[in-house]
């Protein structure tokens, strides 16, 4: 079976043309969280990977905010490999640039590794693989925006959307936190952010596939939900122990 994130599709692309117009409350949540992480923040310039960056929208807030960094993005989809370039070159944006490649094949190390939402669209396997690659890959910090169970669960899901493919169905699988955090000490990195993503508007239940909408829990905290899967979005930054 063709791998699903090769494909090329209205879902994908409706998604990155709306995050360049707009930036995602998600993606603002990534900037913000990283706004708190002193050694990201700062003067001191890194290289930073970000893997699965597709058209390079998420990667355009990030580097605009934090220009202070060079950024590498990566992914396997040359043809949305393509738009970031075109796009970023309008956009005249000076500290990315792109290559299509799978993060399996990389050897050379990287400052920071991050990933926003690129986990949950690898099979757990895959998952537990990226995870691995994060640490050994970095030299100083690893993030993830992803979905995390807080107990020694993990969850293996697929989802298949008639609405936009017959073909097409794409992981959506839940890690577990606990077990992240004893990898990363395995590897000499402790968690320094752990923040759950809250979205602060209510969004209506009104597609016919997979998009998100809210629900408010007996608290009237939000809740959001893709069908009937609930998204415990979370971010996190580990850092390598003494540096």
């Amino acid at each position: 079976m063709k791998n699903p994130w090769l494909v090329i599709d209205d879902e994908v692309d409706g998604y990155n043309e709306r995050q360049y117009q707009e930036m995602y409350r998600s993606t603002n949540f990534v900037i913000d969280c990283l706004d708190d992480i002193e050694t990201f923040s700062s003067k001191k310039s890194f290289t930073v990977l970000d893997v699965g960056c597709s058209a390079g929208a998420h990667l355009y807030h990030l580097a605009s905010r934090f220009s202070g960094h060079n950024y590498i993005g990566i992914d396997i989809n040359q043809h949305y490999l393509n738009q970031a370039i075109s796009i970023h070159n309008k956009l005249d944006i000076q500290n990315t640039r792109f290559e299509c490649v799978d993060y399996k094949s990389i050897d050379e190390c990287y400052d920071v590794i991050g990933s926003n939402q690129t986990m949950l669209s690898l099979d757990l396997k895959d998952g537990h693989e990226f995870q691995s690659f994060c640490f050994d890959k970095s030299n100083s910090g690893v993030f993830f925006l992803s979905l995390f169970s807080e107990r020694l669960l993990d969850f293996e899901i697929y989802v298949h959307d008639y609405n936009y493919s017959e073909t097409k169905k794409v992981p959506y699988c839940i890690h577990s936190l606990p077990k992240l955090i004893q990898l990363a000490n395995d590897k000499g990195f402790g968690l320094v952010k752990d923040s759950k993503f809250n979205i602060d508007i209510d969004l209506p239940d009104c597609h016919d596939g997979r998009g998100t909408y809210t629900i408010r829990n007996e608290d009237l905290d939000r809740m959001m939900f893709s069908d009937v899967l609930y998204m415990p979005w979370r971010f996190v930054y580990f850092e390598r122990i003494n540096l």
